[in-house]
């Protein structure tokens, strides 16, 4: 059983900065994905809606469940 929760998407890490209003937030995006890209080794990519994920892991539980994970990253939400 496959969780699709925390998938990557084609979604370009770009546009989805570009698609931000506040411009304080945009930087520190910036700022945020330097500093990940630096610790992580990887480039940035989209995972689900808004998540900026560096890396990735497969997981699977004793239960049977797995799925795919971003190793590092962090979340924008548009307007908070």
């Amino acid at each position: 059983m496959t969780d699709d929760t925390s998938s990557q998407s084609d979604s370009s890490v770009k546009n989805y900065i570009a698609s931000l209003d506040d411009e304080q937030t945009v930087q520190d995006c910036h700022v945020l994905i330097e500093m990940m890209q630096r610790i992580s080794g990887h480039e940035p990519k989209m995972w689900n809606v808004g998540t900026i994920g560096f890396d990735t892991y497969h997981y699977k539980y004793d239960s049977g469940r797995e799925g795919d994970g971003h190793s590092i990253g962090f979340i924008q939400e548009k307007g908070r």
